[in-house]
C-alpha cells in the first residue's frame, strides 16, 4: 500500500477551555496510490492512528496529549478493498486530552493524526504487505488541522475604589482599595498558588500607558494573591492597603490619573493564559 496523503477534519468546533479535559471529533480520510496498492488487504491489527495536539502546522516540535490509537479495534481490522476505494475512510474518532497543567492555551492550535502500519498487523493467510508513503515522504501519512479557539482567563472589566484619610502631595499615604474584578463567561477556572497581580500607579492619560508613576508592583497580600477562580464568579478584593503618593495627583503632568492593573503574578502555580480585554482602568 502506497499513501498519497491523510486528510484530517475535526467536526467538533467547541471552545476548548483551558485546564479542562478536552474532547475532538473527527474523520480521517486516506488517499492511496492505486498503482501501487494490492488489490485488498485483509486481516487484524492493521493499522494505527497516533493523534497529538501541536503547535506546528507540520506536527513537529513537543507532542502534547499523545494517544498511540485513536482507532477501535473494529477500525483496527477494517479492510482495504480498491474496488470500493475511494473512499477509505475512518470516521466518527475521538481523541481526548487530558488536562494538564503545563498544556496552555497556546499549545492548542493543531490537532495532528499519523496513519501506519499496526504495530502487530496480521494480513489474513499470512501475506505481508507492503506500507510506505508515496515516493517515501514521510510527511504524507501526518494530517494536522487548526483547532477550534482556546480560552484561558479572560478578565472583562474590573472596578475599584482608592482612600486615604489624608493626602500630603510628595509623601507616601496610607491608602485603602477595594476592587472587584469580573470574568467573561467562558473563562476557565483556576485554582493555585500566587496567581494574581495588582498593581497601583499614578498616569498622565487614563488609558494608563506611558511613564508609570510611583508604582506600586503588588498590592494585593498572600491571601489574596491565591484566590480560586470558580464558575467566572467575580472576585472581591476588601481591605487592600498600601502606601502611594496619592496627593501627587493631579499636581504634576505624570500622575494626572490614578490607575490599576490586575494581571496574572509573574511565576503563578500553576501556568496559565491571561487576557484582559481592557488592560488598565483609572
Amino acid at each position: 500500500m502506497r499513501i498519497a496523503r491523510v486528510e484530517n477534519l475535526i467536526s467538533s468546533d467547541n471552545v476548548i477551555v483551558e485546564g479542562e479535559d478536552q474532547e475532538f471529533e473527527l474523520d480521517v480520510s486516506i488517499l492511496v496510490q492505486k498503482g501501487e496498492t494490492s488489490r485488498q488487504i485483509y486481516g487484524e491489527n492493521l493499522w494505527k492512528l497516533s493523534s497529538w495536539i501541536s503547535r506546528q502546522f507540520d506536527g513537529s516540535g513537543e507532542k502534547h496529549s499523545f494517544v498511540d490509537n485513536i482507532l477501535s479495534d473494529e477500525q483496527q481490522d477494517q479492510a482495504f478493498l480498491k474496488p470500493k476505494y475511494p473512499p477509505f475512510e475512518f470516521n466518527n474518532l475521538t481523541m481526548v486530552s487530558l488536562n494538564t497543567d503545563d498544556v496552555l492555551c497556546e499549545d492548542f492550535v493543531y490537532l495532528c493524526v499519523n496513519f501506519t502500519i499496526g504495530d502487530d498487523a496480521t494480513p489474513q493467510f499470512n501475506l505481508n504487505f507492503t506500507f510506505a508513503p508515496q515516493s517515501d515522504e514521510i510527511y504524507r501519512l501526518i494530517s494536522c488541522s487548526l483547532l477550534p479557539l482556546c480560552v484561558g482567563v479572560v478578565v472583562k472589566d474590573l472596578t475599584w475604589t482608592i482612600g486615604a484619610e489624608k493626602a500630603i502631595p510628595g509623601e507616601l499615604d496610607d491608602v485603602a482599595i477595594t476592587l472587584d474584578v469580573f470574568f467573561r463567561d467562558d473563562t476557565r477556572d483556576l485554582k493555585g498558588d500566587t496567581l494574581w497581580k495588582a498593581s497601583l500607579f499614578g498616569s498622565s492619560n487614563e488609558e494608563g500607558t506611558g511613564r508609570r508613576y510611583g508604582q506600586v508592583d503588588q498590592i494585593l497580600g498572600p491571601k489574596e494573591d491565591g484566590r480560586t477562580l470558580k464558575k467566572a464568579k467575580p472576585l472581591e478584593f476588601r481591605g487592600l492597603m498600601t502606601k502611594f503618593d496619592l496627593g501627587i495627583t493631579g499636581c504634576i503632568p505624570e500622575a494626572s490619573h490614578v490607575c490599576v492593573e490586575f494581571t496574572k503574578a509573574d511565576n503563578p502555580s500553576p501556568e496559565y493564559t491571561f487576557q484582559f480585554l481592557d488592560r488598565t482602568e483609572n
